[in-house]
């Protein structure tokens, strides 16, 4: 994986790698982040975005607390030869839909999701 830096970045320049957020983790991160714990949140920098490919439900919880500015760890967008690009393309279509700084996400209560759905709180 290639060298992460950290940077401080607008929420309005956050685009979400999710467009279905769970409440009941929300309010659970929220309690961490008032005590200091939590771990960094990974965007990709695509085209003076930054899309989030692991945090999002962090970068959420954040806002919600009134956030401006979240601290995270940046990689570099770096396309490839004769590869589809599923992290711009789905960028750009959160873009498009109007998720550009956590907008419009719909957020739902865990029992409103199927097993299926429900992330793996170690990957939240």
């Amino acid at each position: 994986m290639p060298e992460l830096t950290i940077q401080s970045i607008l929420v309005e320049d956050l685009v979400p790698g999710e467009r279905e957020l769970d409440r009941d983790v929300i309010d659970r991160l929220k309690a961490s982040i008032a005590c200091g714990r939590w771990e960094t949140p990974r965007v990709i920098h695509i085209d003076g975005l930054y899309y989030v490919a692991d945090g999002n439900h962090r970068i959420m919880a954040a806002i919600e607390l009134g956030k401006q500015s979240v601290d995270c760890r940046v990689q570099e967008f770096k396309p490839k030869k004769n590869v589809e690009s599923f992290d711009r393309d789905d960028c750009m279509q959160a873009v498009e839909s109007g998720h550009r700084g956590f907008k419009g996400l719909e957020i739902v209560s865990g029992k409103d999701r199927s097993a299926s759905d429900i992330e793996d709180d170690s990957l939240i």
